[in-house]
């Protein structure tokens, strides 16, 4: 405002993208802030790369489904080869984050394990 008179002038600018654009954001993924719960079933793994695949059996988030198998990736500071032993093929509780992408963002595409809690494996096995 200049002398009590509104000088701004409001502009709408319309924004174009083109397929450089598409291949700067289209693959573009986002990892939650918050740790969820899970249970679940590695039914594939690699220790030295700390990845693998996990079946849900059990999520506090709708996001990850239930009977779903996703791309799996451990924290390295759970790294650890008798754990990784316990954790084959047996159902166990998890903390996870999880990563999503696809075109709308929505889709689960990597569940990240951050921790575990030690007393709830003596139940889960």
């Amino acid at each position: 405002m200049t002398n009590g008179t509104d000088t701004s002038e409001k502009k709408t600018e319309k924004i174009t993208l083109d397929v450089e654009d598409k291949a700067t954001f289209g693959s573009a993924t986002f990892t939650s802030n918050d740790e969820v719960e899970i249970r679940g079933k590695i039914v594939s793994g690699n220790f030295e790369t700390n990845t693998g695949r996990i079946e849900v059996i059990s999520s506090s988030v709708r996001d990850i489904e239930v009977g779903i198998s996703y791309r799996l990736r451990i924290s390295k500071d759970l790294h650890a080869e008798e754990k990784w032993k316990e954790m084959f093929l047996t159902p166990r509780p998890y903390y996870c984050k999880y990563t999503l992408g696809g075109p709308n963002r929505d889709k689960v595409t990597e569940i990240i394990i951050t921790d575990w809690n030690e007393a709830d494996w003596e139940n889960a096995g």
